[in-house]
């Protein structure tokens, strides 16, 4: 196996990684097989990169389409339009200055950081509590 050839399998077994949770433990080591195989056939560079174009198009699809699904994704984008939602307040008391300049402005940006850890541990909680409960509903099944 040639260098390039490693170099590539390193990369589409780093972007199979990005796959969420239960998905990607179930079907990464098969698409990387996969893949493997595929990239043993390929004798020439020209082969090599129409491969790694199809392949890498087909992964992101599949990341694209397995993130928009998780619970995750919806929180982190409820936290995300809420963080700028502050920063936006922020920007425009700042550009709204009263005379004499804007007291509020400081409140509302020291706001906005010093929320940024609240939200982050607020999604991780809310994570663990949705990760928590699929092994629970998922325990309970199998007693049945």
């Amino acid at each position: 196996m040639t260098r390039l050839h490693r170099l590539t399998l390193a990369a589409y077994a780093g972007l199979t990684s990005l796959f969420p949770g239960e998905f990607g433990r179930r079907y990464g080591v098969e698409m990387r097989l996969d893949f493997a195989d595929d990239l043993a056939r390929c004798t020439t560079v020209a082969d090599l990169a129409m491969l790694v174009v199809r392949a890498c198009g087909d992964l992101l699809i599949s990341l694209a389409r397995e993130w928009w699904a998780t619970e995750l994704l919806k929180l982190l984008i409820y936290a995300g339009t809420a963080h700028a939602s502050i920063w936006l307040i922020g920007v425009a008391i700042a550009a709204w200055q009263w005379p004499g300049g804007s007291r509020l402005y400081t409140v509302v940006i020291s706001f906005a950081v010093l929320s940024a850890p609240g939200i982050a541990v607020t999604l991780w909680l809310q994570r663990l509590r949705i990760h928590h409960s699929g092994y629970c509903s998922l325990g309970v099944a199998e007693l049945d």
